[in-house]
């Protein structure tokens, strides 16, 4: 498995709407793997490899939470918005990006931060607001406004590292899916389906991307790749975890906003348990993927999501087991070789 691709995904900067460098990463890894590919209007990466078999959509998106300045004030300091789902208490003293004009290091901080007079206090317990806090470029406020526009993203400053059997990385959330969605084509035998590979864009605001890409491709089943939470950490019991480091790729059941296709579900278990791929089912009661979006397309397509677990998800870095990467693109892979021997969906014709 080559893990330095992961890692270069990664590291490349790409909130929601601002893509470009991961997708280009990504293109380049999948264009020997695939017959055709393109960028849609959307931005989606869209890799074709054909067949006379069904349409099999495989989706994980490109993009990662992070922020775009809002506001530079008198002083130079930033003020930003936030993009996708932050968990504020994590942010705070953090290395960021500016990815403008030049690619500029600060610092994200709070204001007043431990200084304040309450910050060790119990009156500062409050929540915490996206207006509390202000990126620090140490640059003269004139430089600043050379270099810097409104609307600028940013991302956190992190670079991938092994640590041991895992990886520790930002934006693993969904970079990770990617990796397998490529790994999966890179591995993958002989087959009959049509296969469509999507690096999505805009999922962390709405999977918009994934939305717009089904519409046009029409599919008739689809897999969305994306990570889930793994809780199996101190402070939560066993009963808690929702899915764990090292126990394989997590079939998803369900989540707030998808029901698995049954057909599908009992199909790659069916795979999983043949080809000896570890794996676990997962219940969630929050969050959604990509397939929240692609299974009400047009007259409804059968889908499902595998998430490979991470911890720490929606934080400044996140930690996955290598060898759970490994069981997402050999039970993709597993999938797209046998895809023609399945069927999907509950559609019924009464005479």
């Amino acid at each position: 498995m080559e893990i330095g691709l992961l890692k270069r995904l990664c590291d490349a900067p790409g909130v929601s709407g601002a893509e470009d460098e991961v997708r280009v990463i990504a293109a380049e890894a999948l264009g020997p793997l695939v017959d055709e590919l393109s960028v849609d209007p959307m931005g989606n990466l869209i890799g074709i490899r054909h067949g006379t078999g069904p349409k099999v959509m495989v989706a994980a998106h490109l993009d990662e939470i992070g922020f775009r300045v809002s506001h530079v004030d008198d002083k130079g300091f930033l003020r930003l918005m936030g993009v996708g789902g932050q968990w504020l208490e994590t942010i705070e003293n953090q290395r960021v990006v500016v990815n403008g004009r030049r690619r500029l290091p600060g610092v994200l901080f709070r204001e007043g931060g431990w200084l304040r007079a309450d910050a060790l206090s119990s009156s500062d317990t409050g929540p915490r607001k996206m207006d509390d806090y202000y990126v620090d470029l140490g640059l003269p406020r004139e430089k600043v406004v050379e270099w810097v526009e409104i609307g600028d993203p940013v991302t956190m400053d992190r670079h991938a590292v092994d640590m041991g059997d895992m990886v520790c990385a930002k934006a693993l959330d969904d970079r990770a899916g990617v990796f397998a969605m490529i790994e999966a084509l890179r591995k993958l035998g002989k087959h009959e389906a049509e296969i469509y590979a999507v690096g999505s864009v805009q999922e962390e605001v709405g999977c918009r991307g994934a939305k717009v890409a089904a519409y046009g491709l029409s599919p008739d089943v689809a897999i969305a790749i994306d990570v889930c939470p793994a809780r199996d950490t101190p402070g939560f019991q066993e009963h808690e975890y929702i899915a764990a480091l090292g126990k394989g790729v997590a079939l998803t059941i369900s989540d707030a906003g998808t029901i698995a296709d049954q057909g599908l579900l009992g199909s790659l278990c069916q795979i999983a348990q043949d080809g000896g791929i570890v794996h676990q089912l997962l219940l969630a009661g929050a969050g959604s993927t990509d397939a929240r979006e692609i299974h009400q397309v047009r007259a409804g397509i059968p889908s499902i999501t595998l998430a490979i677990p991470a911890r720490y998800t929606h934080s400044c870095t996140g930690l996955m087991h290598k060898g759970d990467l490994y069981t997402c693109a050999e039970l993709v892979g597993g999938f797209l070789e046998d895809a023609h021997r399945f069927r999907f969906g509950r559609s019924l014709r009464w005479k």
